[in-house]
């Protein structure tokens, strides 16, 4: 298992809050972060995994994009 750190920036950019993730791969982790609901619709976050950059997104595009 790996942590990963889950990083919630605003639509400025503005890091507002973050959570750590535990998670077999990257797969597993970028599930978990898209879950997580956010403050607003214009937010977004960024997933680490130490200091490699795992993805960023918003949540609801999984759903869009399946």
């Amino acid at each position: 298992m790996t942590d990963y750190w889950c990083r919630f920036v605003d639509s400025r950019g503005r890091v507002y809050a973050s959570e750590k993730l535990v998670a077999r791969d990257d797969s597993e982790a970028i599930a978990k972060a898209r879950a997580i609901p956010l403050r607003s619709a214009g937010d977004s976050f960024e997933l680490w995994d130490g200091r490699r950059h795992v993805d960023v997104g918003h949540p609801r595009e999984a759903a869009r994009n399946g």
